[in-house]
């Protein structure tokens, strides 16, 4: 009796330790930084924790990371899994902690030439550094990203700033429109526990082609700045065949991380809201306070 007991036990304990070995889990950080890991390698996107002021951003004050900011967040997930910082584009408000993060874990860094411009200014060494192109991918232990072009929507009046390339190494302390956006990146994250569709803009231009069959168990998708909820969910969640959506980049980014936060002046998160149910309602939305996780997968 004992030893069927023993022998159930562990049968119990091995199928427990798989579940967790195949179980995906998302941690969002505010704005469009968010961790995706998958037990054994993290990789966290767009690296933004130090929130300057909205003053100090238009007044063309120098920003710089701040070190206790980005280690008490990083607390939140097993820092020494991070093997990877992943950036969509350029601009302050995805790449400020860029470096910082780099020196704490070691990660290296994938994206633009902008990007590796930002890190070279901050000392990390070329040979950590992998410049992105469009319809490439690469591997992250388990972890297979391609990436797509992405469309960074209309500040207001149809433009876009702090738009160009960074084309010499940028010193930490630079102002915010110093931090140029050169391209916009979308990835999709394939895994064998599941997909995942990373879409930090509000607007889209996958198509069928970009797309390639791919489908995806969960959509990361930025609310900021979108012209139209129905084309969005239309353009990026429905050709995926998502299931989840987690929001992202509609809090108040000119404000320090807490808990909880406001929404980012101008985003109108209860039309987000009605318009995905309207459009689908077996699609679950959900919303993470800052610093949660949320599981799913196999």
């Amino acid at each position: 009796m004992k030893k069927v007991t023993l022998i159930c036990l562990l049968t119990f304990y091995s199928y427990s330790l798989q579940a967790d070995q195949t179980t995906l889990k998302v941690t969002w950080f505010g704005s469009a930084c968010v961790a995706i890991s998958d037990g054994t390698n993290s990789i966290l996107f767009d690296p933004f924790f130090t929130r300057p002021s909205l003053w100090e951003v238009v007044s063309f004050q120098g920003l710089r990371s701040n070190p206790k900011t980005v280690k008490k967040w990083l607390s939140k997930i097993d820092i020494k899994q991070i093997s990877a910082l992943v950036v969509s584009h350029s601009h302050y408000d995805h790449v400020l902690d860029l470096v910082e993060v780099s020196k704490m874990t070691g990660a290296k860094v994938y994206g633009s030439g902008s990007t590796r411009n930002i890190a070279l200014g901050g000392g990390v060494l070329e040979s950590q550094i992998r410049v992105l192109k469009k319809n490439k991918s690469f591997k992250i232990g388990a972890f297979e990203i391609e990436v797509r072009s992405g469309e960074h929507p209309p500040h207001f009046w149809g433009l876009t700033l702090a738009s160009g390339k960074i084309k010499k190494p940028l010193k930490p302390g630079a102002s915010a429109y110093a931090f140029k956006k050169d391209k916009d990146f979308t990835f999709l994250i394939k895994h064998p526990s599941g997909n995942v569709l990373y879409h930090p803009g509000g607007n889209s231009v996958l198509t069928t082609k970009d797309l390639n069959g791919f489908k995806a168990d969960l959509v990361i998708l930025g609310v900021a700045n979108r012209s139209s909820t129905k084309k969005l969910m239309e353009r990026a969640v429905a050709p995926v065949e998502a299931k989840t959506i987690v929001p992202v980049h509609f809090d108040n980014i000119f404000k320090p991380l807490s808990n909880p936060f406001k929404n980012l002046p101008g985003v109108d998160m209860k039309e987000f809201y009605k318009s995905v149910e309207t459009f689908d309602p077996s699609l679950k939305v959900k919303t993470l306070k800052l610093g949660e996780t949320y599981s799913f997968g196999m």
